[in-house]
């Protein structure tokens, strides 16, 4: 996939356009959470607060338009037994996430959350625009890590904050 900057010239290039292959997909990125750290991580008003600040749908029309949807639920439809519109708090509210924030006991002031990604111009553009938006709606600022070793760091349990986390039907 060309990163973001280069997917409007990449749709338009005859070449290319002749080779393009776009399907369906089972596959979910979603911010992670490390929960191994304890709070604020292990509680759940503070993921949902963070949830419900985050405007998806704008996000993926910025980022990255027409390549990605928005998930409504855990199991893509895509997947057999998969439905729409089955999570309660993948939808955008900014006002009830700062309630829930403020009922989790919000966020330190003046502390950047580390939003951990691997380092690829796709998902640093997507995350970037995910940090923004817990800016502006929670006013939590935020840095990405980006890194070369970021599968081994998830799976070491490394994470200080959220990281971009994915699933892929892969039976």
């Amino acid at each position: 996939e060309p990163p973001p900057e280069q997917w409007e010239a990449a749709l338009n290039d005859p070449e290319l356009k002749e080779r393009m292959v776009t399907r369906e997909s089972t596959a979910l990125a979603y911010l992670g959470f490390p929960l191994y750290q304890g709070e604020p991580w292990n509680n759940k008003d503070f993921r949902k607060a963070i949830a419900l600040a985050i405007d998806i749908d704008t996000i993926l029309k910025q980022t990255v338009p027409g390549r990605f949807t928005r998930a409504t639920s855990w199991v893509p439809t895509t997947v057999q037994g998969g439905r729409d519109n089955v999570c309660e708090f993948c939808r955008y509210d900014p006002q009830a996430a700062k309630d829930l924030l403020a009922k989790a006991g919000g966020w330190p002031r003046g502390k950047k959350m580390p939003i951990a990604l691997g380092a690829d111009e796709t998902q640093e553009s997507i995350f970037k625009a995910i940090g923004d938006q817990l800016k502006l709606n929670l006013g939590i600022d935020y840095k990405l890590v980006p890194s070369e070793e970021f599968f081994d760091l998830r799976s070491a349990q490394k994470f200080q904050g959220p990281f971009r986390n994915n699933w892929y039907a892969d039976y």
